[in-house]
């Protein structure tokens, strides 16, 4: 597993993204349409160099000591608009195409950011089904325009054109061609072959990965729908007042959402200690690193903070902090909901994954305010001792601790 932090911000990937798809897309146009017109290509060309140097511009302000000068040179190529510098003659503009072919090469970055971000348990399904969406539409959009290029059509305007064609390329790559549109050349019928095998292979293994993910989801819901059902029937059976049933009924909720269900604890179980030792250690890392103040923090930094949190249990309407207290300790919502309370007024709502209290900690000053269970709660603490030697430990997490500090000041002003 890399040990690499995140280097780059998730608004700076959103801008490269968008850049490289708006890139690749009129780069598959050109090669279909035979060049656009130079005035238009110089307006989608101007679009994108300037999304990847506001996220070269976002990089050096925020991260500077950490942008390498290899890293700086690729954004800095990939912010020139080289289409200005290009007339719309043959030779120059293959010259063009080759250059703006090699400005993907800032995307290396963002592979290594999904790639971290993956290792630390934080890409969700819709994460995952939002990119092969995109990527989906880049691959139909291409295709289509292939298929342009090596069939092309008389007597139609551009747009009828390209309607046509990602109308033939669906239903290809979906295996439902209807037969009103047919190759009628070699060049066409091989791509037409090659579009088929791609899409049953690109088929397939959508279906499995959209099954797959379904089925792990609903494979919880149905464990924890059984024991409800079974805890229903019973407390009916025994008569169990209301007040208790519903007591009772929402500890168990709470208890089957945030454990691990039986399957997991048995092959939890049937691991070496060591072993199953080091995996609650990156079970603990996902809870921590979506605050703020470990986040983009390295790998090593962050299974060291895992190992020295606390795990506390606490009930409705128990307090886990109270306002005027001297803070000796942050604490991080593993499961369930707190309640922030000044004058006696309920302010604000934390649930899972949110954090409380670290102020306090860089602070080392008093709690504003007080901190109640709303629901049954699993809370993640961690001890002001530990944290100021982690803080002595990894200059990033000083770094960070100081953007909070500045941050907060911006505000007071």
């Amino acid at each position: 597993m890399s040990q690499v932090p995140v280097k780059l911000s998730g608004l700076e990937v959103a801008l490269k993204l968008l850049a490289a798809a708006v890139l690749l897309a009129v780069l598959a146009l050109d090669l279909a349409f035979h060049g656009f017109d130079h005035h238009i290509y110089v307006l989608f060309d101007d679009f994108t160099t300037l999304l990847f140097g506001v996220a070269a511009v976002l990089r050096w302000f925020r991260d500077r000591a950490h942008y390498e000068l290899k890293e700086r040179l690729i954004d800095v190529f990939s912010s020139i608009p080289f289409s200005m510098f290009f007339s719309d003659d043959p030779f120059f503009h293959a010259v063009l195409i080759g250059l703006q072919c090699l400005k993907f090469a800032s995307m290396v970055n963002v592979y290594q950011y999904f790639h971290i971000r993956k290792e630390n348990m934080e890409l969700t399904r819709w994460h995952r089904a939002f990119m092969v969406l995109i990527c989906l539409c880049l691959v139909l959009h291409t295709m289509s325009c292939l298929w342009i290029l090596v069939s092309p059509t008389a007597k139609e305007d551009g747009l009828t054109t390209y309607i046509r064609a990602l109308y033939y390329i669906v239903t290809t790559v979906a295996t439902v061609g209807y037969g009103d549109i047919v190759p009628t050349t070699n060049q066409g019928r091989l791509f037409s072959i090659a579009a088929m095998l791609i899409g049953v292979v690109g088929y397939s293994l959508l279906v499995a990965q959209t099954s797959r993910l379904l089925l792990e989801y609903d494979k919880r819901k149905s464990v924890m729908r059984e024991k409800l059902e079974v805890l229903e029937s019973f407390l009916k059976h025994y008569d169990i007042p209301n007040d208790l049933q519903k007591a009772i009924y929402g500890f168990y909720t709470h208890r089957l959402q945030a454990k691990l269900n039986d399957l997991e604890r048995e092959l939890l179980n049937d691991l070496p200690s060591a072993l199953e030792n080091e995996l609650q250690i990156y079970m603990n890392i996902k809870p921590l690193s979506k605050i703020s103040l470990f986040g983009s923090c390295s790998r090593p930094l962050l299974m060291e903070a895992s190992t020295l949190l606390e795990h506390k249990y606490y009930a409705p309407g128990e307090a886990l902090i109270e306002k005027g207290q001297r803070g000796h300790e942050m604490f991080v919502i593993g499961h369930g909901s707190v309640r922030i309370i000044k004058d006696n007024i309920v302010v604000g709502l934390l649930k899972d994954g949110e954090s409380f209290g670290e102020l306090s900690l860089i602070y080392e000053g008093v709690r504003q305010a007080t901190i109640l269970a709303n629901t049954y709660c699993d809370v993640f603490k961690l001890s002001g001792e530990s944290f100021h030697a982690l803080l002595a430990k990894y200059p990033e997490l000083r770094e960070n601790v100081d953007h909070i500090l500045a941050e907060r000041e911006k505000k007071k002003r």
